[in-house]
């Protein structure tokens, strides 16, 4: 019987490999698509792991992207290091359900360690849209 993971995962890669037209098994399991479908993208087979992601060339560097986008402040309380807050990378949609997007930087929001704990992977609150609405408001009328 499938676990949750696989039920959500093993039709995103089956229409991933129907869209490339890559010859597919009805008999090949979850683990051998993510696999495959990490190869034909060019990413570390790991980074669907979470013990593993956080420890990959390709996530440290998306990460220091979105730090650099985004900047240095909760996206959510406006919290930042200045007065004394850890700021954590945040997927908007959470890794656990949408592992395809775990290295897709408009799926990361930069969220203060107490909003993100707060916000679990039970939550996709995307305070990155509302965040730099704001801050262009902001911008524009000079408040």
């Amino acid at each position: 019987m499938a676990n949750p993971f696989q039920k959500k995962v093993r039709p995103l890669l089956m229409a991933y490999f129907a869209s490339i037209q890559r010859p597919q098994s009805d008999q090949a399991s979850s683990k051998d698509l993510v696999l495959i479908l990490c190869k034909d993208m060019r990413v570390n087979p790991g980074c669907c792991e979470t013990k593993h992601l956080y420890s990959t060339r390709e996530w440290i560097g998306l990460r220091y992207e979105a730090l650099k986008q985004y900047g240095n402040r909760c996206m959510c309380c406006g919290a930042n290091p200045g007065n004394g807050s850890v700021l954590h990378v945040d997927h908007i949609k959470p890794r656990s359900v949408f592992p395809e997007l775990a290295l897709n930087i408009d799926n990361l929001q930069i969220l203060c360690s107490d909003c993100n704990i707060a916000k679990s992977n039970g939550d996709q609150s995307d305070w990155k849209t509302l965040y730099l609405s704001h801050k262009a408001n902001t911008h524009e009328t000079g408040l």
